[in-house]
């Protein structure tokens, strides 16, 4: 079976926001907005001892197959075929990464529209005003396994680069017609494998 893993370091190149759904319990006759202010902290992932903001594994392959669909590179030799379906299933990120320290996380209050309709793509409606938490210096080193040979290491880096730039990561993320959560690739290195004697 075929499988390289490399590691991946990325530094931000504007904030990241968050917008993770939590069920922490409202208290008694707690408006929406006061639940809001009190646990916005939530919204983020964290390291078990919360010391540590993360990026989740599955966040980090979501992002990078929507960023091979999107660039739409053909595999050489692939009779038309296109990388989009060649990532999905063939690049994983099995671990979380770590971004940076939660004592560093702060609160950006932002209108957003109620019903939760982005106002790129319709009538907003009603706004209303949310606090998310956001970090405004973040970065880290994170595995991909490869499971199919197409994918070179110059391959995985040029669409590396561009889900970090065009597709991004946390909420208002350029995906999303916004900014924040793009990152530039430091570097992408080969994970040498010991096989055991």
């Amino acid at each position: 079976m075929y499988r390289k893993d490399y590691h991946v370091t990325v530094k931000h190149l504007s904030p990241i926001q968050f917008s993770r759904y939590h069920e922490t319990p409202k208290e008694e006759k707690e408006e929406p907005g006061a639940y809001d202010r009190r646990t916005w902290r939530e919204k983020a992932y964290y390291s078990e001892e919360r010391s540590h903001v993360l990026i989740t594994g599955d966040a980090l392959t979501t992002m990078i197959m929507a960023g091979a669909h999107r660039l739409k590179k053909k595999v050489p030799g692939g009779n038309r075929a296109l990388f989009g379906n060649v990532f999905k299933g063939g690049v994983t990120v099995a671990s979380p990464m770590t971004i940076g320290r939660a004592d560093a996380i702060v609160a950006n209050t932002v209108n957003v529209s109620a019903k939760g309709i982005s106002s790129l793509t319709g009538s907003p409606g009603t706004m209303v005003a949310r606090t998310f938490p956001m970090l405004h210096a973040w970065g880290g080193t994170y595995r991909v396994h490869v499971w199919r040979p197409e994918i070179t290491i110059d391959v995985l880096r040029e669409h590396l680069e561009f889900a970090h730039m065009f597709i991004g990561l946390g909420s208002f993320r350029p995906q999303n017609g916004r900014n924040f959560g793009r990152a530039t690739v430091v570097s992408v290195e080969e994970v040498k494998q010991v096989r055991a004697q």
